[in-house]
């Protein structure tokens, strides 16, 4: 923007006159903790909250929808970490690897999205054993419960989430929850249904909502 304009968003709004290399940012914010900065994720939510916003993305009974879904941010076969993960395929290289758990609220309503605090998926401190996206979410469970959004929560998941240990902390946090669960990694469920199916035990609710006035 500087190149084009002659100044940029750096100098125009926040009065920098000089912008630090990509190496320097690099020196001074590596040592710094990501999760510094974790409280601002909360204080955005509040503020949010307070006008009403949040309220917007309410669905189902008066409920928000929080998202869990984890991704990937970071991928090379030369630059490594003590916290990397890494992947070692056939033909001998290892790609080391970081990411994360990033819980988002949604809403079939909005199109704009609220994020929350992640949880990043990688070594824990004195462990050699590889981290999880399994590992990740409970730990993302265990540090906020339900009460912390001050509204009932339904988290929404893949079938990576639909595991019982998760479901259980999930209750036990305050969490209603709908996961994805594939007939090929839940066998006994679906050998289930087809049973309560054949003795017509399983019961079909429809529920119409208005979109932009209109019945759907």
């Amino acid at each position: 923007m500087k190149s084009s304009k002659g100044k940029d968003n750096a100098s125009s709004l926040f009065g920098i006159k000089k912008i630090p290399g990509d190496n320097q940012i690099r020196n001074l914010l590596d040592p710094i903790p990501a999760a510094t900065i974790f409280g601002s994720f909360q204080q955005v939510y509040q503020w949010l909250k307070k006008p009403g916003v949040i309220k917007k993305f309410f669905y189902l009974d008066e409920e928000i929808l929080i998202a869990l879904d984890g991704t990937e941010y970071f991928s090379s076969k030369k630059i490594s970490c003590p916290h990397c993960n890494c992947r070692n395929p056939r033909n001998g290289t290892t790609t080391y690897f970081h990411g994360c758990v990033t819980p988002i609220v949604v809403s079939p309503e909005q199109k704009q999205v609220i994020n929350l605090e992640p949880e990043f998926i990688k070594k824990q401190d004195g462990q050699q054993k590889q981290d999880c996206e399994n590992a990740a979410v409970k730990r993302w469970l265990d540090k906020n419960h339900q009460k912390k959004y001050g509204y009932p929560v339904t988290l929404l998941g893949d079938d990576l989430y639909s595991r019982q240990p998760i479901c259980e902390l999930a209750l036990k946090q305050g969490y209603n929850f709908i996961f994805v669960c594939l007939e090929t990694s839940h066998k006994t469920l679906y050998e289930w249904r087809e049973f309560l199916e054949k003795s017509g035990e399983v019961k079909t609710a429809l529920r119409f909502v208005l979109c932009n006035g209109r019945g759907l």
